[in-house]
């Protein structure tokens, strides 16, 4: 059950992004390059170190996500947010300093703890652009994106810290996201 689980929470995650882009070429959506082009490098990190750290069955999201942020990352350079701003620049080289600390160091777990925390600071420059312009992101795919990270939980074959930090994070962030959009939307009606 805990495979089945993985792979639909993995399928319900590369889903996700199949309307982002959509929303990306259809000039609805507007993604952070900062945020994306974070998410795209740590995203292969965090599937490594996941699977590192003993994921199996939860592995299929991590997976989505190195494969999809990359496409976003390639996509947004050319329909993505212009310029940078100093706040993403500073996200960006918080990321870098914390890619120092992971090659630094020596077990799975500190390398994926590491990650997450820069995986963080890449969401960043996407929650403030969605704080001031709740419209530039996609409400269907970040309700996929939280609906598989919740699916993924269920995949967790043994719940221990090093399995279920990654997933556990990815729905609080993408639950963020969706907070943020949805809030603001209303508050802006």
């Amino acid at each position: 059950m805990h495979v089945l689980l993985g792979r639909l929470s993995g399928l319900l995650s590369l889903a996700g992004f199949i309307p982002y882009v959509i929303a990306i070429l259809r000039g609805k959506t507007r993604p952070s390059l900062a945020t994306w082009g974070i998410w795209a490098g740590v995203g292969a990190i965090l599937c490594a170190s996941a699977w590192a750290a003993g994921a199996r069955a939860s592995i299929w999201t991590p997976v989505s996500y190195a494969l999809g942020p990359s496409v976003v990352t390639l996509i947004a350079l050319r329909y993505g947010e212009r310029g940078l701003s100093r706040f993403d620049l500073g996200c960006i080289a918080a990321a870098a300093a914390s890619l120092l600390l992971w090659y630094l160091a020596e077990t799975p777990l500190v390398a994926l703890l590491i990650n997450i925390v820069i995986d963080l600071v890449g969401a960043l420059p996407t929650l403030r652009k969605t704080w001031h312009d709740p419209d530039s992101e996609d409400r269907l795919s970040w309700g996929l994106f939280c609906a598989a990270n919740l699916v993924n939980l269920a995949a967790i074959e043994r719940w221990r810290f090093a399995e279920a930090v990654y997933p556990v994070y990815l729905v609080g962030i993408t639950g963020a996201v969706n907070a943020v959009i949805w809030w603001r939307r209303g508050r802006a009606s």
